[in-house]
């Protein structure tokens, strides 16, 4: 899909994007699927961000930095990693980068949008307190 196809706004994250597109359902729990198929991951230029949470990843990346949005299906992690089929498939979301979104020309600004947004992402959900009986302490 051209992202640039589908009317966002400056504020909206991807997951407001896929919920626009043919095909993609996002339930009120955050599961994403295509055409009945539950997405596993979402990859960006075929490289996992968010590990493999594509709740995460669709909640805190900005629509407005992606190009195209693919759904496609490929061999399971081992398959890929022994060179031997095993059978399984996954289903993934890969994303294409806007490749110039500074009027400046700043190159590759989404790579750094990103990091920020992982990282505020990360840490949130890092120092997230549990209450272990009457102490409080940090989520490992």
């Amino acid at each position: 899909y051209n992202a640039s196809s589908f009317k966002i706004s400056d504020d909206n994250m991807l997951v407001d994007l896929l919920k626009k597109l043919p095909g993609i359902e996002v339930s009120e729990d955050g599961t994403i699927t295509s055409n009945g198929e539950t997405i596993s991951k979402i990859t960006i230029g075929g490289k996992t961000f968010f590990l493999d949470d594509p709740q995460l990843a669709s909640q805190n990346i900005p629509a407005k930095l992606i190009e195209k949005v693919k759904v496609v299906k490929k061999k399971s992690e081992q398959a890929e990693f022994t060179g031997i089929d095993d059978g399984e498939e996954e289903t993934v979301i890969d994303l294409s980068v806007k490749k110039r979104m500074h009027p400046a020309g700043r190159r590759r600004p989404w790579a750094a949008a990103l990091r920020r947004t992982a990282k505020s992402a990360s840490s949130s959900m890092a120092t997230t307190p549990t209450t272990v009986g009457s102490t409080t302490s940090p989520v490992p």
